[in-house]
């Protein structure tokens, strides 16, 4: 790959060669998109990527251990570790997390002050 951004990539295939329309790019980190070749001059193509990333069979479950992670240990460092192996370009799963993490900080502030928090209920 010699360059990526969010919405495709630039691929050099090493030769010349036809690709079908629609594939599937493996990235960095075990996520795949799915793409579409929109142009290629010689050995080099350029794809723009087509709805969310998908997930390889590897990256899912690095995913199902940050889920034990955060029951086990701690919410945060879940999150923490989502943000480290790069899933949060996916919508869904940065908006749910950033969601957690955020109701956290919330149930947190309550529990360490919880006449502070019903006080200001009642306001």
């Amino acid at each position: 790959m010699l360059d990526e951004s969010n919405d495709g990539a630039l691929v050099d295939l090493g030769m010349a060669c036809s690709l079908p329309e629609d594939v599937i790019l493996q990235l960095f980190g075990g996520v795949a998109r799915k793409a579409k070749q929109r142009w290629s001059a010689g050995s080099k193509v350029g794809l723009e990527f087509v709805g969310e990333q998908l997930v390889s069979a590897e990256a899912s479950q690095e995913m199902v251990e940050i889920a034990h992670s955060i029951r086990a240990r701690c919410l945060l460092a879940g999150i923490a570790a989502l943000r480290e192996r790069n899933f949060f370009s996916h919508s869904g799963l940065r908006t749910a997390a950033e969601n957690a993490e955020s109701a956290f900080y919330k149930l947190e502030d309550i529990l360490r002050d919880p006449l502070m928090s019903v006080q200001s209920e009642k306001e």
